[in-house]
């Protein structure tokens, strides 16, 4: 898959929903968002074969991780969100907007049934702590421990690894086709901004 393809079509969208899971949960730890944005892409593949985001996932210690949003710390998505190590020595991230009317408008790119899919995810994350979402993505069925096990995968003092990790694994053969579909569409989405330096 294309290096940061979901960056390349969707930056913008990804931003707004960082900022719209940001307002939700306010100050939320860097790694709880880490793993949120995760379990939002995991869950719209299970129900409809494809991501929301098309973000590129690695096998990291802690977890699934998208690189550009760990990014964060450094400034990435800063037209939506703020991220700043706090008194207790954690990074936290927070939205840019307050008014809800105005994140609003930026999720307009998003269908109503991906909202209803963001919102269960923040409905079942809100009240879990980072640690707890790490034991579901640790879990020994889930792709990050299938990922790690292909793998053999050791890592080292930065806790990351380079290994991604491939949602379309979660799909059957019929899903596979629809995933198919998708990335051919978001790839020449990709082109044609590339094209127009978008």
């Amino acid at each position: 898959m294309n290096s940061n393809l979901g960056l390349q079509v969707n930056a913008n969208k990804i931003g707004a929903l960082l900022e719209y899971i940001c307002s939700q949960m306010p100050h939320i730890h860097l790694r709880k968002l880490l793993k949120v944005i995760y379990l939002m892409d995991e869950k719209s593949v299970q129900m409809r074969a494809i991501p929301l985001t098309w973000l590129d996932y690695y096998a990291w210690k802690k977890g699934p991780v998208a690189p550009s949003v760990y990014e964060v710390k450094d400034g990435a998505f800063a037209n939506f969100v703020t991220c700043a190590k706090e008194d207790d020595g954690k990074w936290h991230v927070s939205a840019n907007k307050t008014n809800p009317y105005a994140i609003d408008q930026d999720l307009k790119g998003f269908s109503e049934y991906e909202m209803d899919i963001i919102n269960s995810v923040i409905a079942y994350c809100k009240d879990k702590s980072a640690d707890d979402l790490t034991d579901e993505t640790h879990s020994e069925d889930s792709l990050w421990s299938q990922t790690v096990s292909q793998h053999h995968i050791t890592f080292d003092e930065t806790g990351r690894s380079e290994h991604p990790i491939c949602l379309n694994d979660l799909n059957d053969a019929e899903g596979k086709e629809i995933y198919a579909e998708a990335l051919d569409s978001i790839m020449m989405q990709a082109s044609l901004n590339s094209a127009l330096h978008v």
